[in-house]
This record gives C-alpha cells, sequence and structure tokens, in this order.
C-alpha cells in the first residue's frame, strides 16, 4: 500500500470522524427542549449513536481506499 493510499484513508476517516460532537451537541439540545422523559429515552441511545458514528466512519475510510486505489 503506498503513502498517498494511506493518506486519503486517514484523511477522510478523521474528517468524518470530526461529526462526534456534533452528536453530543444534538443530544443536549434535544434533551433540554423536551420533557424529562422523553430526554432520557433519548439520552439512552447516545452509545448507539457513537457506534454507529464511528462504523460510519471506518466505512467511509475503506470506500475512500477502494476508490483511491482505482
Amino acid at each position: 500500500m503506498n503513502l498517498g493510499l494511506k493518506l486519503a484513508i486517514v484523511s477522510v476517516f478523521l474528517i468524518s470522524f470530526a461529526n462526534l460532537p456534533n452528536l453530543g451537541t444534538t443530544l443536549g439540545i434535544m434533551h433540554t427542549m423536551v420533557d424529562e422523559e422523553h430526554g432520557e429515552a433519548i439520552a439512552s441511545h447516545a452509545l448507539r449513536l457513537f457506534l454507529v458514528a464511528t462504523a460510519v466512519s471506518i466505512i467511509n475510510g475503506a470506500l475512500a481506499g477502494l476508490f483511491y486505489s482505482f
């Protein structure tokens, strides 16, 4: 694997991973906009959102490597 391919994969991964703070902001805003019961339901999905965002970052990096290699 050449250096350009590695840089492409890491760059795409890090750029898509930068959206994780937005998850916290969104959860915080949603928690304050709804009543306590619904806010707790939203907050209970925080770990799932984090795992999905991480998976999307990995998939984006893999796709960048796939397209860059052709």
